[in-house]
C-alpha cells in the first residue's frame, strides 16, 4: 500500500474510522493521510468572508485529530467538495490504496453500515475501502489478531487474499480463509480443495481454511464476531481498478460486526497495485493459472 486516506470530521463515527486507519497503518507502515472536507463552501464568487470561517473550521477539526492521534505521524489534506468526491480526489492524487470510513450514525452499535458517503464511494472507488463498525473507537483493539478473507478461488477473492496477506505479514496476524458452499456435497468438496490450495500457497503467514455451508453473506458476517477485519473482493464485472459491490459484499456490509474492507477488481492480477507486496506471501498467480 502507498497510503491510507481517512476522512475525519470530528464525529464519533470519524473517530471509529481514525482508530481503524491507525491499526491498518501499523500493519503496513504506510502514510496516514487525514482528509478534512468542507462540504458547505459556497462558490468562490459568493464566498465573501467565508474563507476565514473555513480556515478556522479546518484548524479546529485538525486539532481534534491531533488530540486523538497523539504523537503519531500523519499528513493532512483539506478539500472543499462533497465528501465522496473529496476522498476520491485525495486517494487518486496520492495514489493511495485504501480509504477508511466510519459507519453511518444511523447504524447499530457494533455493526458496519455504510452511509451515503460509503455507498457512493463503494460505487466506484479507485482503491480498497474499509469501513469501521459503529462504536469501534470505544473498544479495545490492540492488533489485527485474526484477518478473515472471503475466498472462492476467483480472481477477485485472490486479490482480497493478497491484501490480507500484506496486512497479516505486517501485524503478525493469523489469516482465516473462509469459503461458503451451498448444501451440496460436490460443491463443498470443490470449495474445500480451493481453500486448502490457497492456504498452502501462503508463506510466512499462518493461514487457516474454514469451510462453511449456507447463505454466503450470513455465514461471512457470522464469522465477524471472531475477526478483527474481514476482507472481501469486488464483483467480477464493472470498471477495472474500482470497487463495485456485489450482492454478497453489500449484504455483509449491513450486518457484519467487525471492520470490512472491499478490494477493487483488476484487469489482470499483475496490474493491481497491491500484488507486488502480496506476492511476497503468496506464489505468483501466473503459476496458479498455468497449473
Amino acid at each position: 500500500m502507498s497510503g491510507i486516506v481517512v476522512g475525519f470530521d470530528g464525529t464519533a463515527e470519524a473517530c471509529d474510522a481514525l482508530d481503524l486507519a491507525v491499526r491498518l497503518r501499523s500493519a503496513t507502515g504506510k502514510e496516514l493521510i487525514l482528509t478534512i472536507v468542507d462540504e458547505n463552501a459556497p462558490p468562490v464568487s459568493e464566498s465573501g468572508g467565508y474563507w476565514e470561517y473555513q480556515q478556522n473550521y479546518f484548524a479546529e477539526i485538525g486539532r481534534k485529530a491531533v488530540e486523538r492521534l497523539g504523537h503519531r505521524d500523519f499528513s493532512r489534506r483539506t478539500v472543499s467538495d462533497s465528501a465522496p468526491a473529496a476522498l476520491q480526489q485525495v486517494a487518486e492524487t496520492e495514489s493511495a490504496d485504501l480509504i477508511v470510513l466510519g459507519s453511518t450514525h444511523r447504524g447499530q452499535i457494533g455493526r458496519v453500515l455504510a452511509g451515503s458517503v460509503g455507498e457512493r464511494l463503494l460505487g466506484g472507488a479507485p482503491c480498497a475501502v474499509a469501513i469501521a463498525p459503529k462504536g469501534y473507537a470505544s473498544g479495545a483493539h490492540p492488533s489485527l489478531g485474526i484477518i478473515g478473507v472471503g475466498y472462492d478461488g476467483g480472481e477477485e477473492s485472490r486479490l482480497a487474499l493478497e491484501m490480507a496477506v500484506e496486512l497479516a505479514r505486517g501485524s503478525d496476524s493469523t489469516l482465516r480463509l473462509i469459503g461458503v458452499a451451498r448444501e451440496d456435497d460436490e460443491a463443498s468438496e470443490r470449495m474445500a480443495a480451493e481453500l486448502a490450495a490457497a492456504a498452502g500457497r501462503c508463506r510466512e503467514v499462518e493461514a487457516e481454511p474454514k469451510l462453511l455451508v449456507g447463505d454466503p453473506a450470513a455465514a461471512l458476517a457470522d464469522q465477524g464476531g471472531e475477526l478483527d477485519l474481514l476482507v472481501l473482493g469486488s464483483r467480477d464485472y464493472g470498471p477495472v481498478r474500482t470497487v463495485l459491490l456485489g450482492g454478497v459484499s453489500r449484504a455483509v456490509l449491513r450486518i457484519a460486526p467487525c471492520p470490512v474492507a472491499i478490494v477493487p477488481r483488476s484487469a489482470a492480477p499483475r496490474e493491481a497495485g497491491i500484488v507486488s507486496a502480496g506476492q511476497a506471501g503468496i506464489s505468483a498467480l501466473s503459476e496458479n493459472e498455468a497449473g
